[in-house]
């Protein structure tokens, strides 16, 4: 019966709004998509645990109350134990305000020290890195000077114009020969060895 209205609604144009099935891959625009994890401030975290169960019992026992005024139907019981919050507003808005006060100051107080110590542990890596890159050039540069004190063919600023006169001086290099199929070159003054089997 679904499937029959589902081709209806289909066959008559009609949008039809549901949730895509799990075989199909997610969007493109949610691939990328990583979800941050929620860090509850700890000052605001212990402050709710200590006024829930509280704000639990005040609201029970005023459910308590208005049930017991609203079974009973009488004038006298209902105005006897009305809820009188005005009496009780300043004092709660003081407490309110402390409170709000001194969750503020722990709150800045374990910010600046966990901003502090995020601070104090990049810079420290930050040396440490420099230290490590330091040691890394020192090794190159002593290994550069060894090979430049054994090794007389290296090419440097002072003997840049030697090299290049010794190279420009020196015979041509013929590369006009083959090569055999043992490695040897074969030059064009030289036999070729044929290593073909002739037949007897």
């Amino acid at each position: 019966m679904s499937s029959t209205m589902l081709a209806l609604l289909k066959h008559k144009g009609t949008p039809i709004f549901r949730r895509n099935p799990r075989v199909f891959p997610p969007a493109k625009s949610k691939l990328l998509r990583i979800k941050q994890p929620h860090i509850p401030d700890p000052v605001e975290y212990e402050l709710l645990n200590q006024w829930w169960p509280e704000y639990k019992r005040q609201m029970a026992a005023i459910q308590d109350v208005l049930k017991h005024c609203f079974l009973v139907n009488e004038k006298e019981s209902s105005t006897r134990r009305e809820v009188r919050e005005e009496a009780f507003d300043d004092e709660l808005i003081a407490i309110n305000d402390k409170w709000n006060a001194e969750a503020k100051l722990a709150r800045e107080n374990f910010y600046l020290q966990d901003f502090n110590e995020k601070i104090t542990e990049t810079l420290t890596r930050r040396s440490e890195y420099d230290q490590l890159e330091l040691e890394r050039i020192e090794k190159l540069k002593k290994k550069l000077y060894l090979m430049k004190e054994y090794d007389k063919t290296m090419v440097t600023h002072e003997n840049i114009d030697f090299r290049v006169d010794e190279i420009m001086s020196s015979e041509p290099v013929n590369y006009n020969h083959a090569v055999n199929e043992r490695g040897k070159p074969i030059l064009s003054g030289s036999k070729v060895e044929s290593t073909s089997h002739q037949p007897m």
